[in-house]
């Protein structure tokens, strides 16, 4: 297996892919050859396993309008890697990392992260081999939409937050995804600054705030300002029977990424965040809801 497993300085994922270009690969690199790869780093050996999951495998891809297919991957560090899947993550009794939703769903046996893990250290080891994959199951993808007459979207992080667009096959991925009436979806923890999806407009960026680094005054400015966001919360029900215009559950499916207009996704805590700290590991509802009304009547005021 390649050396690149046991490097020991901070790697970001995205410059795994530098140098790397997706039309060379796509020509010169078969399934069949990725897929050994992927067996060598602890994949499935079925010649039928897809690296994107089913909408049918994730409870939240099912209960979708239009099929979304997710790649998850082994979070921070969890697969024994140095390179860091979740490079703005916050870490700590009450952060992202010790809380993250990895633990959640059918994250919560140990054959699935075992396959998460086996995804993460093929994407490290092989990554041309891994880019040629996930862009055979994008190409599958599309013509099975095709016959169905869906609208299929994809979610390139699933339990990650690589940022593709910043390497050029990156880019050519999500391109090519495009160009198959595939539309893309992402929950992140970059700022704007660094994770900007306005060259890739149907790939839709929300940003995932924390207690400990956005207070809820700023997850509500943070909106108000174009961004979608999303937020986990004590009480849903208590934000949603507001009834503002933008506010929307993001328990019941990750279709409220696509709307085009600036959101707030709130969601129920799960996995070991369940236990956590409330304000710390997760917001409390009334914090955001006495934000919420106090943006409105400071807005009120500047425009009377």
């Amino acid at each position: 297996m390649s050396q690149q497993l046991t490097i020991t300085r901070k790697v970001c994922p995205s410059s795994l892919f530098e140098g790397l270009d997706l039309e060379h690969l796509l020509a010169t690199i078969t399934i069949k050859d990725a897929r050994e790869k992927w067996r060598e780093c602890g994949g499935p050996g079925s010649p039928s396993a897809w690296i994107l999951t089913d909408p049918t495998h994730s409870p939240k891809g099912a209960k979708s309008t239009n099929p979304e297919y997710i790649l998850y991957l082994a979070p921070v560090r969890e697969a024994g890697t140095s390179v860091d899947m979740c490079p703005r993550a916050t870490h700590g009794p009450n952060g992202c990392a010790s809380s993250c939703l990895y633990t959640a769903g059918r994250g919560k046996f140990a054959s699935i992260r075992a396959g998460r893990v086996a995804r993460t250290r093929f994407m490290v080891t092989y990554p041309a081999h891994f880019l040629v994959m996930v862009a055979g199951n994008l190409k599958a993808i599309a013509k099975r939409s095709r016959n169905a007459g869906t609208s299929p979207w994809v979610r390139l992080n699933g339990t990650s937050d690589v940022p593709w667009e910043r390497s050029q096959a990156g880019r050519q991925l999500i391109r090519y995804g495009q160009s198959l009436g595939i539309g893309f979806g992402d929950y992140t923890k970059f700022p704007a600054a660094e994770r900007d999806r306005e060259p890739y407009p149907s790939y839709m960026l929300a940003r995932s705030a924390w207690p400990t680094q956005k207070s809820a005054e700023e997850v509500i400015e943070l909106w108000r300002s174009g961004e979608s966001v999303s937020v986990v919360v004590d009480d849903i029900e208590l934000l949603i029977a507001l009834g503002t215009l933008g506010i929307v559950s993001a328990d019941k499916s990750d279709e409220w990424l696509r709307l085009p207009e600036p959101t707030i996704g709130v969601l129920s805590p799960k996995g070991d965040l369940r236990s956590g700290e409330p304000g710390k590991a997760f917001y409390r509802a009334v914090d955001l809801a006495r934000a919420l009304g106090n943006a409105s009547s400071n807005l009120q005021e500047r425009t009377q």
